[in-house]
């Protein structure tokens, strides 16, 4: 079979017309999946900043928390303190008043009684 020389140039036109369409499909295909990858990619990145974000909010808010229970606690133990204080002083105030109030007397051998029932 005689095949014209026009045929075949235009055999190779449609071949190379084809494979330089192929060629534009694969570039816009890798584009794509490029793009993709990026967006991907950026995603990862933002989700990692909010959980450091989240992370250090979180630290923040554990310090605070025991902050204010160390707080908390040494208010309450000045508190105790006080009171303690105060009893005590309470109680002081009560045995001078008792020994104000008591009468001394002698004893026997002469030498006074420091205490005596009221």
């Amino acid at each position: 079979m005689y095949s014209s020389p026009k045929k075949s140039y235009y055999l190779q036109y449609l071949e190379d017309k084809v494979r330089e369409q192929e060629l534009r499909r694969q570039r816009e295909l890798v584009r794509i999946e490029l793009e993709a990858e990026i967006a991907r990619e950026e995603r990862n990145r933002q989700i990692a900043e909010e959980l450091r974000q989240q992370r250090i909010e979180h630290e923040v808010r554990q310090q605070r928390y025991e902050e204010e229970r160390r707080q908390a606690e040494y208010e309450n133990r000045l508190r105790e303190l006080q009171l303690e204080r105060e009893l005590r002083e309470i109680r002081l105030e009560r045995e001078l008043a008792q020994i104000r109030n008591s009468s001394v007397y002698s004893s026997p051998s002469g030498s006074p009684n420091k205490y005596s029932s009221p």
